[in-house]
């Protein structure tokens, strides 16, 4: 039998609790999916585990060989390392700022026919496409693939160590390889986004791991600018969207942001958007489902 499962990486830092946000993650996944809700989190070694927290993850795996997010604001530098370190045979890889409310099991039999598979079609809380040009005109520019590593599938094969190598160089030698392969435009700091796009470019391996067709794997991602939001010319939006729509959030957790009930996996991005209330909504269901 082939194992799948989802797999995070959460390192804490200035910008939030990220085992947290994996631990609700983790429970939301357990809640709601009924063919694979396994998944595992890396975290820094030496992390200390809260014992409730191990209920939700089927393993609780430290990240190998140093630690290339050490000092950086960003913790997204170890994200090559998830090929080296899932324990599933299929994986999908996750940001940790995110919730699932909907089975989506479904996905999994469509993306076992290709090696990889990333998400290239975000939607809005309204369900809408994501506005990406805003965020995306790095990759316009470069001619990269439009993919988003919040939500993306692989397999072990060739190809897929292909490309992961490919991103660890590129994370390796980042102002090398931004250098000589982003002529155009160049990101202000390390983008893994970028990473995983120029990898595919210089792999050739876009095809392969993208399909346009089916509009899955998607994901709700909460960024101001890419919400279709009419602004002012000369003007922009601050990225702490709660400002601007209300999110509603019952005990049954049921989500509604600005009055549009939330069922595909939902990209908060917003740290503070995890409460404390709406973790004990998602420990309550939790517990009592397996008690």
């Amino acid at each position: 039998m082939t194992t799948r499962g989802y797999l995070t990486i959460a390192e804490n830092s200035d910008r939030g609790n990220y085992l947290e946000m994996a631990y609700c993650l983790g429970m939301s996944i357990k809640l709601t999916q009924s063919k694979v809700n396994g998944i595992s989190v890396a975290v820094t070694p030496g992390t200390k585990i809260p014992d409730h927290y191990r209920k939700v993850f089927d393993e609780i795996l430290e990240l190998p060989w140093e630690d290339d997010a050490q000092g950086e604001k960003f913790k997204v530098h170890n994200k090559w390392k998830y090929i080296h370190i899932s324990p599933y045979e299929e994986t999908v890889f996750l940001d940790t700022d995110m919730l699932f409310f909907r089975d989506v099991s479904e996905w999994w039999d469509l993306m076992t026919t290709q090696d990889m598979w990333f998400s290239t079609n975000p939607l809005t809380y309204k369900g809408t496409p994501f506005v990406g040009n805003y965020y995306r005109k790095l990759f316009e520019a470069n001619d990269l693939p439009d993919t988003y590593n919040a939500f993306a599938y692989f397999k072990r094969t060739q190809m897929t160590y292909e490309v992961f190598h490919m991103v660890e160089l590129i994370t390796h030698n980042w102002e090398k390889f931004e250098y000589d392969y982003l002529s155009e435009m160049r990101p202000k700091w390390f983008s893994m986004d970028v990473a995983f796009a120029l990898a595919l470019k210089l792999t050739g391996h876009t095809e392969e791991a993208t399909n346009n067709y089916y509009k899955i794997p998607s994901f709700i991602h909460m960024k101001s600018q890419g919400q279709g939001w009419n602004i002012r010319a000369g003007k922009s939006l601050s990225e702490d969207w709660i400002k601007y729509v209300p999110v509603n959030f019952t005990p049954d957790l049921e989500c509604k942001i600005g009055g549009y009930r939330i069922l595909e996996p939902l990209h908060y991005h917003l740290k503070n958007f995890l409460t404390p209330q709406i973790i004990s909504y998602y420990e309550a269901k939790f517990n009592e489902k397996n008690s």
